[in-house]
C-alpha cells in the first residue's frame, strides 16, 4: 500500500460551492495575502522534504497499492494502480462475492458496480477522480503536471496544525491538514452535506526512499459510518 491518493477507495462526498464556512476558510480570510503565499510555499516545501525530497518524488511514475477495506459491515481486498499522468485503476474484491471496479484515463472514467453494471463517471464521481489524479501526480510540487491552485487555510489545534486548501482543475476542493512539527499531512477533509468527512493518514513508512501512509481512516463523526484501509 502506498500513496496519498489512497483515500480514493473510501466513500467520496460532494464539495458544494456554497455552505457553512469552515474554520480553515475563516482563518485564511484574516491572513494577509503576502503571508498566506509565503505559508503555502513553506508548507509545500516542507511536505516535499518530509516525504523524501523533490527529486525522489520526481522519480515516481506509478504507485501500486494493496490493502483491506473495512466498513459498513463489509470487508474487501483493494488492488489499485495510479500513474502520475492521471490514469487510475482500482478494484475492490469483496471476498469473492462481488467486485467494484473503477477506471480513469486521466480525462474520462467508468465504473462497474456490485451487480456488474457499467456506469460512466459524471458529476462528483468524475470530479473526485480529477482531485485524486492531482494528488497522485504530486502536482502541488510539480504544477505543470496537472492544473490547480493552493490556498492557505490557517492554523488549528492551538497552532500545532496548518492547512492548505487545494482546488484541482475540474476537481473537488480538499483541505490538507499538516502536522507543523513533522511537515507531513495528518488528514484530509471534504464537506459531506452538513458534516465534514475526515480521512486520517496513518502509519507512514518509506518505500523506495519516499514516505507513504499505509493506513487510512475515514469518519464523519458517526462510528457506524467509519471506513478504514490497512
Amino acid at each position: 500500500l502506498g500513496g496519498i491518493e489512497g483515500p480514493r477507495a473510501l466513500a467520496r462526498a460532494a464539495a458544494p460551492a456554497s455552505g457553512p464556512a469552515s474554520a480553515a476558510s475563516i482563518a485564511a480570510s484574516v491572513t494577509p495575502p503576502d503571508q498566506a503565499a509565503a505559508r503555502v510555499e513553506a508548507l509545500t516545501a516542507g511536505w516535499a522534504r518530509a516525504l523524501g525530497g523533490v527529486e525522489a518524488l520526481r522519480g515516481i511514475t506509478s504507485v501500486h497499492q494493496l490493502g483491506v477495506v473495512d466498513g459498513h459491515g463489509q470487508s474487501g481486498d483493494l488492488d489499485e494502480w495510479v500513474m502520475v499522468d492521471g490514469r487510475h485503476r482500482q478494484n475492490i474484491d469483496f471476498l469473492g462475492r462481488w467486485n467494484v471496479l473503477t477506471v480513469f484515463d486521466g480525462t474520462r472514467g467508468w465504473s462497474v458496480d456490485a451487480e456488474g453494471v457499467r456506469h460512466v463517471l459524471r458529476g462528483d464521481d468524475l470530479a473526485g477522480e480529477y482531485t485524486d489524479a492531482w494528488l497522485a501526480a504530486f502536482a502541488w510540487a510539480f504544477p505543470g503536471r496537472r492544473p490547480g491552485t493552493l490556498e492557505y487555510g490557517g492554523r488549528a489545534a492551538a497552532g500545532r496544525e496548518e492547512r492548505l486548501i487545494a482546488r484541482p482543475a475540474r476537481g473537488l476542493p480538499v483541505t490538507i491538514v499538516f502536522d507543523r512539527a513533522g511537515g507531513l499531512p495528518v488528514r484530509v477533509e471534504t464537506p459531506a452535506g452538513d458534516k465534514i468527512r475526515t480521512i486520517a493518514l496513518l502509519d507512514w513508512r518509506p518505500v523506495g526512499g519516499v514516505l507513504f501512509p499505509f493506513g487510512y481512516r475515514q469518519s464523519t463523526g458517526d462510528i457506524r459510518d467509519d471506513v478504514s484501509i490497512v
